[in-house]
């Protein structure tokens, strides 16, 4: 129930205007500036240094977005909507950078042009990421389980 109740205050939290938000951003605007961080920085090819561009980009966007306007109506509120969308797609890509940033390999169509190998050895595995209590990012490895192709894989001592 406490987690219910802090969620719901988070999402509501934009209808409340006593702290100045008539004045921020277009929150659709910050979101095309998000996709067009994500295309050029996290999209399919990427590489360290741009990712952690984009990491440093999202961190940005973030603040703007949560001062970004909305007007106080509950009912058919887009633009309250879209700051709901644009707290998400924060999220995900956040988390897509973050997990791309660990993987030091290029995979399937995710292509790392600073690693253009893959390497099944050391990164036939899975990376997981999720915000640890004080809200910043963990990333670990956890083994791929397959049941179909049985790549190359190292032997256990």
């Amino acid at each position: 129930p406490a987690q219910v109740k802090e969620a719901v205050a988070e999402a509501v939290r934009p209808l409340c205007q006593e702290d100045g938000r008539l004045d921020g951003e277009n929150i659709h605007a910050i979101r095309r500036e998000i996709e067009d961080l994500m295309w050029v920085q996290g999209g399919v090819v990427r590489d360290g240094p741009g990712l952690e561009s984009a990491i440093a980009g999202l961190d940005e966007l973030e603040e703007r977005a949560a001062r970004a306007p909305v007007p106080p109506l509950r009912e058919y509120n887009l633009a309250w909507q879209e700051w709901l969308n644009v707290q998400n797609i924060l999220t995900v890509a956040r988390l897509t950078c973050q997990s791309a940033l660990a993987r030091r390999e290029s995979r399937g169509s995710h292509y790392r042009s600073d690693f253009p190998d893959t390497d099944n050895r050391e990164w036939l595995c899975n990376i997981l990421v999720r915000r640890d209590s004080d809200g910043a990012p963990e990333v670990w490895r956890e083994e791929a389980k397959l049941t179909r192709l049985q790549p190359d894989r190292p032997v256990s001592p």
